[in-house]
């Protein structure tokens, strides 16, 4: 009797790990082409630590930084770490810079990550799952600062998680993923403004019909601008740009909504 049970159990643990592991290579197999699109500064090399998370990625996620023609030849040696890494050159400007990595892009999809950004295995795994069940969504993660943050900025991650996921308005910071065709539709990130070119785009494709979809997962971001200029200073001059950039943004969301 004891043995039947044996073989019993053995065969039915068997048949779950074979059915996991065949959905497992199915969903590897399918997997759609992400192109990763990295903005820097002229002269930024915090984007160094963020090398270890991209060699996580799959094969076939081709990884682009965009920089000036200076800055260009200094970082190319450390970024041989993958065959399918590039960089590209672009007129100054973070709008430009994103928009010329799009422009080139060969993937399916675009994730624009910020320099100073850093993810984890499982982000990366939940960005898959979401980007097969909502594939035409303007997907973002959930917000937090690595270890460089000061206690307050609790704060800021609270207030981030508010604004984006209740207010509908992420930020850059927060690692947006986009089908590259809607991206194309809605014109790329605008570059004729003094800053916040992100925030503009979410409030465009917002205004398009196209759905903001959060993430169950975090990218952390550094607080080094909260160090350098004052947490407090920081904090109420983001609020205040982003408040006055969004009014008018808002009301051309409303406009959009009543003559559909």
């Amino acid at each position: 009797m004891n043995n039947i049970k044996f073989v019993t159990l053995t065969f039915l643990s068997l048949t779950f790990l074979i059915y996991n592991f065949q959905i497992f290579a199915k969903e590897k197999q399918n997997r759609p082409k992400v192109s990763v699109i990295i903005p820097l500064a002229p002269g930024e090399n915090i984007y160094k630590p963020l090398i270890q998370d991209l060699k996580t990625l799959p094969n076939n996620t081709e990884i682009l930084f965009i920089t000036n023609n200076q800055d260009a030849a200094n970082i190319k040696n450390s970024l041989q770490f993958k065959e399918n890494v590039q960089i590209i050159t672009a007129p100054p400007g973070r709008a430009e810079h994103m928009n010329s990595g799009a422009r080139v892009a060969t993937g399916k999809y675009l994730w624009f990550l910020h320099a100073d950004s850093r993810f984890q295995q499982n982000s990366y795994n939940v960005l898959y799952k979401y980007l097969n069940h909502n594939p035409d969504s303007l997907l973002f993660f959930d917000l937090a600062f690595l270890n460089d943050a000061t206690p307050l900025m609790q704060l800021n991650e609270w207030g981030a998680l508010f604004r984006s996921r209740a207010l509908g308005v992420p930020f850059g910071d927060q690692g947006f993923c986009i089908k590259k065709t809607i991206f194309n539709k809605l014109g790329g990130f605008p570059d004729n403004l003094p800053y916040g070119e992100d925030h503009v785009f979410v409030w465009r494709a917002r205004q398009n019909g196209i759905n903001l979809q959060p993430l169950d997962a975090k990218i952390y971001t550094s607080a080094r601008k909260y160090q350098k200029n004052g947490w407090f200073k920081t904090t109420i001059l983001t609020q205040y740009l982003w408040i006055k950039q969004a009014l008018p943004e808002w009301k051309r969301l409303k406009n959009s909504i009543k003559i559909s």
